[in-house]
């Protein structure tokens, strides 16, 4: 009664009397006669320093760290939707960039850097390019009389046509309104340039 008494008032949890024979820890104190011979120990539960402090705020920690982790992959999701968009974005700003809108072939601006490659690489090597120029006969009158559409679609067509006559390797470009040319790399003679442009 007088350990649990003390225990109380000073605050020891698990306060209990030690034999001499049990191993005694750190937060015990002898008990002696008035020889100073040691009868028991008075023991105690040692609490860590923090350790209520721990268990106090334990849970609110965990919650707010699992609060922060999940606003964490909020955000690195919405961060990697936003790269994905520029990227696709920039993808194609820089295809538009050198594209024809209503063809998809190479635009002007492409097609004279395709030109420029390929008169430097036939330079080096004595190789031969043909350059094709064609314009469409009479598509003001295709526009004035059937309208913008059709004039489009006729367009569209003879992007297609086009690109079905040259190889992989070679190109055809829309260099504006009616006007289309093409680039023949490696052409052996001139009659392989004739027949594409037949």
């Amino acid at each position: 009664a007088l350990l649990a008494k003390i225990a109380g008032q000073y605050l020891l949890a698990g306060a209990r009397l030690l034999p001499l024979s049990q191993p005694v820890g750190g937060a015990a104190i002898p008990l002696v006669d008035s020889r100073g011979v040691i009868l028991a120990y008075a023991g105690w539960d040692q609490e860590r320093p923090g350790s209520a402090l721990v268990r106090e705020a334990g849970p609110a920690l965990i919650g707010g760290a699992l609060l922060a982790a999940g606003v964490l992959a909020f955000l690195l999701r919405r961060l990697r939707r936003a790269s994905s968009a520029l990227q696709t974005s920039q993808a194609e700003a820089q295809y538009l960039a050198f594209h024809d809108t209503l063809t998809g072939l190479p635009n002007r601006a492409l097609f004279e850097d395709r030109l420029r490659r390929a008169l430097l690489t036939a330079s080096h090597e004595t190789a031969k390019v043909a350059l094709l120029y064609l314009d469409l006969d009479r598509f003001k009158h295709v526009n004035d009389t059937l309208g913008h559409p059709a004039g489009d679609e006729l367009v569209r067509q003879t992007a297609a046509r086009l690109q079905q006559a040259i190889r992989e390797v070679d190109t055809v470009a829309r260099l504006g309104g009616d006007e289309f040319a093409m680039i023949l790399i490696d052409v052996n003679d001139i009659r392989g340039a004739e027949d594409v442009s037949e």
